[in-house]
């Protein structure tokens, strides 16, 4: 009885400590929607988990439908595990990964190895420009790429984002919390907005 008994306050514990946030922005092009971004944060206890799920629709000369879908966790503020997947028109364009090791970081895309990453910690990536302003940062992980971004601070609460293929996005905070960007995505260019704005 009192084993069943701790159970179940440990459980309800467990499910009380997590703390969970959730954001919600509209895509745009050219001030039209094309789809929707959310996105969650939970923090429990040392361990925090990024989640984000993109669906972009828009017309070319066929309909084309783009998924992006991100999860990332952290342990004491160090990135243990990434894995970013891309879908276009239904077929998968990008799925990898990047896990922690002795040694820095391994990098895989379709399940096979493509190299290490030499650093001794991770503790910041791209996900995280949705929750937090990258106050003092100058470079960030991108969980698609495997590559560090580079980040410019270019006006107040604005920081430019360029990524090795000198693709750029436009982050712009209002008192620590995203409020939109402009993205360029390689396929498309669209702007993330909150829906506040």
């Amino acid at each position: 009885m009192k084993r069943w008994l701790f159970s179940i306050v440990f459980v309800s514990y467990q499910l009380v400590s997590a703390q969970t946030q959730t954001k919600q922005f509209n895509i745009l092009h050219d001030g039209k929607s094309l789809g929707t971004l959310k996105a969650t944060k939970t923090t429990d206890g040392d361990i925090t988990t990024y989640a984000s799920h993109t669906k972009i629709q828009y017309h070319l000369i066929v309909p084309i439908e783009i998924i992006y879908d991100y999860q990332v966790s952290f342990n004491n503020k160090e990135l243990r595990e990434a894995k970013a997947n891309i879908m276009v028109k239904g077929n998968e364009k990008t799925n990898t990964k990047t896990l922690i090791t002795n040694k820095g970081y391994n990098f895989y895309s379709d399940g096979q190895l493509q190299k290490n990453i030499p650093e001794t910690s991770i503790n910041h990536s791209i996900v995280q420009l949705l929750f937090e302003e990258p106050i003092g940062l100058t470079r960030i992980y991108s969980e698609e790429h495997g590559t560090f971004h580079t980040l410019k601070k270019i006006k107040d609460s604005t920081y430019l984002k360029t990524t090795n293929s000198g693709h750029k996005s436009t982050y712009h905070y209002q008192n620590g919390v995203l409020q939109r960007t402009e993205t360029d995505a390689g396929i498309i260019k669209f702007s993330i907005v909150s829906p506040t704005n």
